[in-house]
């Protein structure tokens, strides 16, 4: 398996532009504290929208339900401390965002 970390800045919203099996796809992470969760949209590199408000959670493939988008990996939350969810502080320092490739 091949695992690849997206780079994130911890304690902000923000958009972030990443290559994937030689492809370009926008990430927006977003924080909604009235759920306490951070959610991300996936884009194409023109911008149109590919999968939005998936929520990240620990402990399962979170493009597992869209392999139908040929994006060709899974996409997972892993924490440092377990399977705690990603927070506000934490997302991009000891929680991380790893693509992985069989």
């Amino acid at each position: 398996m091949n695992a690849y970390e997206i780079p994130l800045t911890p304690s902000q919203n923000q958009t972030v532009s990443v290559v994937l099996l030689n492809i370009t796809y926008s990430l927006t992470l977003q924080w909604r504290n009235a759920v306490q969760t951070w959610f991300l949209d996936i884009a194409d590199d023109s911008g149109n929208p590919l999968i939005q408000g998936l929520a990240l959670v620990t402990g399962s493939d979170l493009l597992r339900q869209h392999q139908h988008l040929g994006i060709g990996g899974g996409l997972f939350v892993v924490c440092d401390t377990g399977t705690d969810a990603p927070t506000f502080d934490n997302l991009g320092s000891s929680s991380h965002l790893i693509f992985a490739t069989p």
